[in-house]
């Protein structure tokens, strides 16, 4: 499995489509101690998204969503926190959806705080990651 911290913060669209579906390939079937690193490799790549300065294809939207909705654990503060960096950096409207639409699901105070604040930095602009630039 590829350590995607090492790949270099400027790639172009084509590379980052790759590692995504490399990504995607190499992590289909996960086990709960390999859930977070797997999340902590997907932030590594949505930092290399966002330094594209382009708003991802929908196609890799789409396969990224699906994974979140996968393997999201609503009552874990690592896993949250990486999908909720996660989803403004790639422009992943229908899984912060999803997230609210989920939000009963949610006991644990500080993830509430955390979604309160995503909800409050981009939960009117979180399909454009560049809405702020």
């Amino acid at each position: 499995m590829q350590d995607f911290s090492e790949i270099n913060d400027f790639l172009s669209k084509e590379e980052i489509k790759k590692y995504i579906d490399d990504f995607l390939v190499s992590h289909q079937s996960l086990n709960d101690e390999s859930i977070i690193d797997a999340f902590d490799q997907l932030c590594e790549l949505a930092d290399r998204q966002c330094n594209t300065y382009t708003i991802l294809e929908k196609e890799y939207q789409d396969k990224i969503t699906r994974f979140i909705k996968k393997y999201i654990k609503f009552n874990d503060i690592e896993v949250m926190d990486a999908v909720l960096y996660i989803i403004p950096n790639l422009g992943l409207k229908d899984a912060f959806q999803f997230i609210l639409k989920n939000r009963y699901k949610i006991k644990k105070r500080e993830i509430i705080r955390l979604l309160d604040k995503c909800i409050k930095e981009y939960g009117e602009t979180v399909e454009n990651p560049y809405s702020d630039l």
